[in-house]
């Protein structure tokens, strides 16, 4: 047997990982450095949305921008040493949507793509005896400054914007139409024996499409319609009045959707619905006599109002825009216009200048302010528009008819400080 070895054995006191008495006294502080951080970053991202949103700020009574904003209290560094830290944050969203119908204006898939990151950071507190400088206000934040710099391209992209002057105010009377273009919604009888009608799905009809030769994707899907349905008439943007919807069947059936409408949840009553009202040319309400659901003559353009801007979501286009930039610079209202000078009695000028009344003014601000959108409600293809303005993409990749929808009338919401 060899000699045995015995292990060395290292100091107490220089036990690899055993921390040292500098950082265990420093721990608890790390850990409420950290904790401050945490909560100035949250305070300071929460005050620059809200204060990029002016009506909506006016609701939960943040100054607005601009106007003396206070810097929260934990955003505060301390104004002795001891070495404290101040903590700073800044938030980062992204989020795109290309819109179009059935998957952007039909192109076949459903995929959505974002991401969201946050990071938080710190500066160490000045020497002990100096006084801590401010911190940088919220509007200095990356989040403030990626809304300041989506509102200032609404700003630039508005006709008559003045250069370097306020950003003109938002109407507050608008209205939000949407078209569901070229949406399946088809009655069929399943058998030569059968009593009742159907809505013709994908699922059900198989054989039925099959003896047709019609492609059970792009003829046979009304669960886009619903869908679409559902993200319209149960948004906040709806139950505030600021939202229309009409429907176009491939067939050419043009039908208005009242916005008191709750449409059902399951595929089948919701079928059910729509055979009624094919069959019938409208729906009312048990009890009622206003039609919720109503078949409408063509053309859409009879029923929008005048002067209504018409646009249309579609993937196949280069036009990419940052919705909530889009409908910012829709709701611009226009500039006031330019004073004019009196003339006196014998045509002379007497320099004094005429301006914008009040009157005037509260009737320039309370003009309606309508826009079109018309999505396709199928699964693959392209929406043929020609009454449209401008054809628009919101996002750089597909996306379904549902989550353009989604994402259209989010975009309003936060424009219009509905919540």
């Amino acid at each position: 047997m060899g000699a045995s070895r015995k292990r060395a054995r290292p100091r107490a006191g220089a036990r690899t990982g055993a921390p040292t008495k500098a950082a265990r006294a420093g721990a608890p502080a790390a850990a409420a450095a950290a904790a401050a951080a945490a909560e100035t970053a949250a305070a300071t991202y929460t005050s620059a949305l809200l204060s990029s949103h002016p009506a909506v700020a006016a609701k939960v009574g943040l100054p607005a921008p601009g106007v003396g904003a206070a810097v929260p209290a934990a955003a505060r560094a301390p104004a002795g040493g001891g070495g404290g830290r101040g903590g700073g944050g800044s938030g980062r969203g992204g989020g795109s949507g290309r819109d179009g119908g059935g998957t952007n204006d039909g192109s076949g898939s459903d995929d959505s793509g974002g991401s969201d990151d946050s990071d938080d950071g710190g500066a160490a507190s000045p020497a002990s005896g100096a006084t801590a400088p401010a911190a940088p206000p919220a509007a200095a934040s990356t989040a403030a400054a990626a809304l300041a710099a989506a509102d200032a391209a609404a700003a630039g992209a508005t006709p008559g914007a003045a250069a370097g002057g306020a950003a003109a105010p938002l109407a507050k009377n608008a209205k939000v139409i949407v078209v569901l273009e070229n949406a399946n919604l088809e009655t069929v009888k399943p058998s030569a024996n059968a009593t009742s009608y159907q809505l013709l799905n994908s699922d059900d009809h198989a054989g039925l499409l099959r003896k047709t030769r019609r492609d059970a994707n792009t003829s046979a899907r009304p669960d886009i319609t619903h869908q679409c349905l559902l993200a319209l008439m149960d948004s906040p943007l709806n139950k505030a009045g600021h939202l229309a919807v009409y429907i176009r069947t491939v067939r050419g059936v043009l039908i208005r959707v009242h916005p008191d409408t709750r449409i059902p949840r399951t595929s089948k009553r919701f079928a059910g619905l729509m055979v009624e009202l094919l069959h019938k040319l409208k729906v009312r309400a048990t009890g009622g006599s206003t039609p919720l659901l109503q078949v409408v003559a063509n053309p859409i353009t009879s029923h929008l109002p005048v002067g209504c801007r018409r646009v249309l979501c579609s993937y196949h286009t280069e036009n990419v825009v940052d919705m909530r930039a889009h409908a910012l610079s829709t709701l611009r209202l226009p500039p006031p216009p330019a004073p004019r000078t009196k003339v006196g009695a014998e045509g002379g000028e007497e320099g004094a200048e005429e301006s914008e009344d009040e009157a005037a003014r509260r009737d320039r601000e309370a003009r309606e302010v309508s826009v079109c959108y018309v999505i396709g409600a199928m699964a693959h293809g392209k929406v043929d528009a020609d009454w449209v303005e401008e054809t628009i993409c919101v996002s750089e990749y597909t996306l379904s008819a549902a989550t353009v929808c989604s994402r259209l009338v989010y975009a309003y919401e936060c424009a219009l400080g509905v919540l």
